[in-house]
């Protein structure tokens, strides 16, 4: 798998094992530190509860000495004193012993976390329980002394003190005693507890120190098996570029001879230019084709222009009359319209007498011999009747009125069928203009695009011989240029290999310096004569110039020129890292 891999790969797996066995120890020391705070916690702990033990047993023997001074003393105030000492020794020693207990905090304010040893807290537990009663006997003592002291004292109250101080002096022996009995099992568990810290401790030094050893050892190991994997790579690309510079160099002489030829054929390349002026004449012909065409084009235009004119002159004249038909047609539409209204009033009216004459009718019938009502309805259906020849008076003039309007309206249509007629006729003749005008236009495109193409071909071959002609002296100056500096390259390339193989074997560092003032030194090179960069203008006939005659130009600018330096060849750039590189190489 490794022989697969790019040098930069090797490397950096190598580097990468050497990590993770760093990184394996680094865990393995991590859990072994871990494990070693959690010892030196708990140690914090035992000694913690082994103080809270000591100022147990410290208060005990307190308690005893300020019961004594009590019972001993014949002063109040030393009496008060000793009193307050005793309830302040009792309270701390409770506090100490639930501290051990349950958790909680001594008398200096610092944290105790609750023992897990049974024996501790059964001890512990018992000196809790003589406290209380130690607490009652101390409040009797006190009590006693203290009628004492102020006078009152018999045979009884000297029993009761008697009797109140062995009781005392009973319970804090046992308390002492049982304090005693705590400190050397808190000892042994925190014995215990150090063997186990300093096992871990042992463990994790010897852990560093193998993964050190490991580590140096994997890296020396993966360091001189990748090394010689690199140098074997090395030997063989070395070997490959000695044959590689012995396939340029035959190279470079056969593109020396090879530029002969090609100079020698750039020169009758440059001739064939000139045979393409000849074509240049039958243009000239053809353009004097083509302006005949456009002539006779430019007189049927004109043509077609006169008619045109005369076309719209009878399109005017239409216009007119129809502007004329179209007012006579509005009259006969407003005379048709009031024609309607009167109908219309002729019918009402018509209703009207109808019903009048119905009413008429039902009143004679009424009224018998007396028609008083019927005369009325007499007089209103002879009024209506004199609108009704009114109205269809008036019809009857309208109707006439019409009559003439649509007369007029028909005299106006002959005139624009007439009109229209000759629009016709020259719409005809515009139209027969127009397609001699399209024939004879059809031949000029087809006439121009085969001068266009002459012209273009004509162009290109003529460019692109003159180009190629300048080109290719140019190239061959360049290349045989180049071929020169190629032998140049192939010596160096050469001298490179022979360096980088003494490198690898390792050479001196005397070489080494000998090849860097070399590679930092190169030889100039042979600068190439400028080639000529070829600009064709094409040639566009006018009006103003002779038919029959073309010009062309061709004009010679120079823009360019050969590089005028490279930069010397280093190993790296010759030699890469990668092994696809290499490969390509």
């Amino acid at each position: 798998m490794l022989k697969n891999m790019s040098i930069g790969a090797k490397l950096i797996s190598a580097f990468m094992v050497v990590a993770l066995v760093v990184l394996i120890s680094g865990i393995f020391q991590y859990i072994h530190i871990k494990d070693q705070n959690a010892v030196n916690t708990e140690l914090s702990r035992k000694a913690t509860r082994l103080e809270a033990a000591v100022l147990i047993q410290y208060h005990a023997q307190r308690m005893a000495r300020c019961s004594n001074e009590m019972m001993t003393s014949n002063d109040l105030n030393v009496f008060n004193d000793a009193a307050k000492k005793l309830k302040e020794s009792t309270s701390l020693l409770r506090l100490n012993g639930e501290g051990i207990i349950h958790g909680g905090t001594n008398e200096r304010g610092i944290k105790i976390f609750p023992t897990g040893n049974p024996d501790v807290i059964n001890y512990t537990k018992e000196i809790l329980g003589m406290l209380d009663e130690y607490g009652k006997t101390s409040d009797e003592i006190i009590e006693a002394y203290s009628e004492r002291l102020k006078g009152v004292y018999d045979s009884e109250l000297a029993a009761k003190l008697t009797q109140l101080r062995v009781k005392s002096d009973e319970l804090n022996i046992k308390m002492r005693a049982t304090a005693k009995l705590i400190l050397p099992k808190m000892y042994t568990d925190i014995d215990a507890k150090q063997k186990e810290y300093d096992s871990i401790a042992s463990s994790t030094v010897t852990a560093i120190i193998a993964a050190i050893i490991i580590s140096i050892a994997l890296a020396l190991a993966f360091g001189i098996f990748i090394s010689m994997m690199i140098t074997k790579q090395m030997n063989q690309v070395i070997s490959d570029l000695s044959d590689v510079t012995e396939g340029v160099n035959s190279g470079a002489q056969q593109i020396n001879s090879a530029s002969a030829q090609v100079s020698g054929s750039s020169q009758n390349i440059a001739e064939g230019a000139n045979n393409q002026a000849a074509s240049l004449e039958e243009t000239s012909a053809s353009l004097e084709q083509m302006s005949a065409m456009v002539k006779q084009n430019a007189d049927n235009s004109k043509q077609a222009a006169s008619m045109s004119s005369n076309t719209s002159k009878s399109a005017e004249k239409g216009k007119e009359a129809m502007a004329k038909m179209s007012t006579a047609i509005e009259k006969i539409k407003s005379s048709s319209d009031e024609t309607a209204k009167i109908i219309k009033t002729i019918d009402e009216i018509a209703f009207q007498t109808n019903l009048l004459a119905l009413n008429a009718a039902v009143e004679a019938a009424r009224a018998g011999e007396a028609g008083k009502g019927f005369a009325v309805v007499a007089e209103e259906v002879r009024n209506l009747a004199q609108r009704s020849a009114e109205a269809a008076k008036n019809t009857a003039e309208l109707i006439e009125e019409s009559q003439k309007n649509s007369d007029n309206g028909v005299t106006v249509s002959t005139e624009v069928g007439g009109i229209l007629n000759d629009i016709v006729e020259g719409i005809q003749k515009v139209g027969q203009l127009i397609n001699e005008v399209s024939a004879a236009t059809d031949e000029q495109s087809h006439g121009l695009d085969e001068i266009n193409k002459a012209v273009s071909e004509l162009d290109k071959v003529t460019q692109g011989n003159a180009a190629n002609a300048e080109e290719t002296a140019s190239a061959s100056e360049e290349l045989s240029a180049q071929a020169a500096e190629l032998g140049d390259q192939v010596k160096r390339l050469s001298d490179v290999v022979q360096t980088t193989r003494a490198l690898i074997g390792g050479a001196s560092s005397a070489n080494l310096l000998a090849y860097d003032s070399y590679s930092e030194s190169p030889k100039p090179m042979r600068k190439v004569s400028p080639a000529k960069t070829v600009t064709h203008n094409k040639f566009i006939p006018s009006g103003t110039e002779q038919r029959g005659h073309a010009k062309h130009r061709i004009e010679s600018n120079h823009h360019e020129e050969a590089p005028k330096g490279r930069r010397s060849a280093e190993a790296r750039d010759i030699i890469p890292l990668d092994d696809n590189e290499l490969d390509q190489f």
